[in-house]
């Protein structure tokens, strides 16, 4: 064992004086390049920029109407952009989620058509047909439309229909729309 002490600390002697010498030749080196440096002409620095002082800004349209509602009765007739004109109303309840869906909720009201009206024991019943030509028996009650529209009225210039419209921030509105009576 003594042989292996002996042997570790040669080798640890020997490993010490290599490197020693390759500490001197790196020291030697940086202190060439820091001295280079040192000598080196002074550039020229650029000045800060000018920075502009703040500007308040005071806002003044806090009683204008918000972009983001919807559309109150101002805008009458311009919400709606389906066969018919249409209103927009405070937020209510949103649609029933249990109620079952009946057929015509399937199509958007551009594509259905008012074509004729029917009157039995006193109840006006309308005729809509879809584009693939089927024709469908409605009465005040019955839904129709993509926005849970609850038909409210028929006459022979078309269907009143109440429809509920979520907002930008899911707030549910009524808007009427009519849907006219079209010949074919």
């Amino acid at each position: 064992m003594n042989r292996l002490h002996i042997i570790s600390a040669f080798l640890l002697a020997v490993s010490c004086a290599g490197l020693s010498g390759c500490f001197d030749e790196a020291d030697t080196e940086v202190k060439d390049f820091v001295r280079e440096v040192k000598a080196r002409k002074a550039g020229k620095i650029d000045p800060l920029p000018v920075i502009k002082p703040y500007e308040k800004f005071i806002y003044t349209g806090f009683n204008a109407r918000s972009p983001f509602d919807a559309l109150g009765n101002e805008a009458a007739g311009k919400a709606e952009t389906t066969q018919a004109q249409g209103t927009v109303s405070v937020s209510i309840a949103g649609p029933d989620p249990k109620r079952p869906h009946e057929a015509l909720e399937a199509y958007s009201l551009d594509s259905l058509k008012m074509v004729g009206i029917l009157e039995q024991k006193g109840e006006m019943w309308a005729l809509i047909k879809d584009k693939a030509g089927t024709i469908y028996r409605v009465t005040i009650g019955n839904y129709l439309g993509l926005n849970d529209g609850k038909i409210d009225g028929i006459t022979e210039k078309g269907i009143e229909i109440t429809e509920l419209v979520p907002d930008s921030q899911e707030r549910w509105h009524e808007r009427i729309v009519t849907v006219p009576f079209t010949e074919g």
